[in-house]
């Protein structure tokens, strides 16, 4: 029978485990905070897509308005 103090103990068990040898990046995530007060977030799980986000964002601002703009909806 399982009780409450086995569940703990495994948790705890869980938290102190060792760390891997080597430890990978899985995801990327990226918060661009623009001077208007929006945010500009992005999951990645691949660096070089990271790289054309930041290059389109980073270096020309209507990017960053066709973004941040709402859009009407289509009726």
């Amino acid at each position: 029978m399982l009780k409450g103090s086995d569940l703990i103990e495994a948790a705890i068990d869980k938290l102190v485990a060792p760390l891997p040898d080597s430890p990978a990046i899985s995801r990327l995530e990226i918060a661009l905070q623009i001077d208007t007060g929006n945010t500009i977030y992005e999951e990645f799980s691949d660096v070089e897509d990271v790289m054309k986000f930041l290059t389109r964002y980073w270096s020309d601002p209507q990017e960053i308005l066709d973004r941040i703009t709402p859009k009407k909806k289509q009726q």
